[in-house]
């Protein structure tokens, strides 16, 4: 009976032995046929086919979830995955509620921050701002040395834009140039303090580079522009106005044009515009081919709204798709050289044309209306570093937003 009973418990140990390690064998093949899985889905991620990530993904998870492998971290992180993806595919709802399930069931995991400013730029998308708001400030007050602090910042301001909050806005946006290393970051907010120094300039907000003028009688718009060296376009567009017709007594917005100067970087394909010494904005311009762009020092000397095109042996009328001045000119001391729209946009950031300074049609709108004839030009070949530059707003800090 004794060697029965010997027999019979040899007979269960080797079977639990051989279960185990069975079970073992089990568990490495599963691990590692899930960190291939991980690869493959990481490798669909990184490479935008949100679709295939997704199903990977999520299968992981509920693999995870069934057997109990992964840590909660792990499982944030695949959350999370699953989240951006669903955003990256429209599936806006969806990824809000799975960002939400990081907060409810993960709440001490390393992608918080993340999850919060996914959900504030779902928020943004939604026009809800307070919320958006709300949960930006969470990242500034309760992360400050978070991976993603300065990005938080950079979409606040966006909240701040949005909202016309322009001073603000710039506020943070200067914040970022001066404060994070993301290069990437960094060169979309000096790009965006371009574009609200410009909305400024444009808007009846007082800067400290504009005055508030009282129309006598007799004023004109003409006669005002010509008394200001500015454009009779920035004096409609930054008052508002509907048309040319003004009233005695009535106040203007004028913003002087004699400040306004323009340098081109022929290297880099850069055109920025200044006032007063005071960066504004930099646009991306193409120049001319084998260095044909003509340096030094020179003038706007005459604009021209839907300009013809007088090319060897041919006028071409400033409705044809051949007139490659586009919508705008403005000439130079240097000439048969200038400053115009294009035809073809995607030659913009080359060294391209026949010499001139060629931009988008909406830029070159923007910089017509900006500079009167007489701006100084000045064209280098040189690269232009936006980081090397301060941007300064050309707000008056003491004006609230409105």
């Amino acid at each position: 009976m004794k060697k029965k009973n010997t027999k019979f418990i040899l007979v269960i140990m080797i079977l639990i032995i051989a279960a185990y390690v069975g079970w073992q064998a089990y568990s490495l093949f599963l691990q590692k046929d899930i960190s291939n899985q991980y690869k493959k889905a990481d490798m669909f991620y990184n490479k935008g086919n949100f679709e295939k990530s997704k199903t990977i993904y999520t299968d992981l998870l509920n693999k995870s979830q069934k057997y109990k492998f992964t840590s909660e971290e792990k499982q944030a992180e695949l959350v999370y995955r699953l989240a951006i993806c669903n955003k990256k595919m429209g599936n806006l709802k969806n990824a809000e509620t799975l960002l939400n399930r990081i907060a409810d069931q993960f709440k001490n995991s390393k992608y918080i921050d993340e999850m919060l400013l996914e959900l504030g730029e779902l928020a943004q998308t939604k026009d809800d701002l307070k919320k958006a708001e709300l949960l930006y400030d969470r990242i500034l007050n309760e992360y400050p040395k978070s991976n993603i602090f300065y990005n938080a910042l950079h979409a606040k301001a966006r909240v701040y834009k949005q909202q016309n909050k322009l001073l603000n806005a710039l506020s943070l946006l200067e914040r970022v140039t001066l404060e994070s290393d993301n290069t990437g970051l960094k060169n979309t907010a000096y790009k965006e303090i371009g574009d609200i120094n410009v909305q400024l300039i444009f808007s009846p907000i007082p800067t400290k580079d504009s005055v508030i003028y009282k129309v006598k009688a007799g004023d004109s718009i003409t006669i005002i522009a010509k008394q200001f060296n500015t454009t009779v376009d920035l004096i409609i567009k930054s008052n508002k106005l509907k048309d040319t017709v003004i009233r005695p007594e009535k106040r203007l917005k004028i913003t002087s044009g004699a400040g306004f100067t323009i340098e081109v970087y022929t290297k880099s394909n850069k055109l920025v515009l200044k006032n007063n010494g005071k960066l504004v904005k930099t646009y991306t311009v193409a120049t001319g081919a084998h260095n044909s762009t003509p340096l030094g020092n020179f003038k706007i000397v005459n604009k021209l709204k839907n300009p013809t095109w007088y090319t060897a042996g041919a006028v071409v009328s400033a409705d044809s798709p051949k007139n490659v001045l586009g919508n705008r000119w403005m000439g130079i001391t240097e000439k048969g050289y200038g400053i115009h729209g294009t035809t073809d946009p995607e030659s913009i950031g080359k060294q391209s044309t026949e010499g001139c300074v060629r931009m988008y049609n909406k830029d070159v709108e923007e910089l017509f209306d900006l500079v009167p004839v007489g701006t100084p030009v000045t064209i280098k070949k040189v690269k232009f570093e936006a980081r090397s530059t301060k941007y300064e707003t050309i707000s008056n800090d003491q004006n609230t937003n409105n």
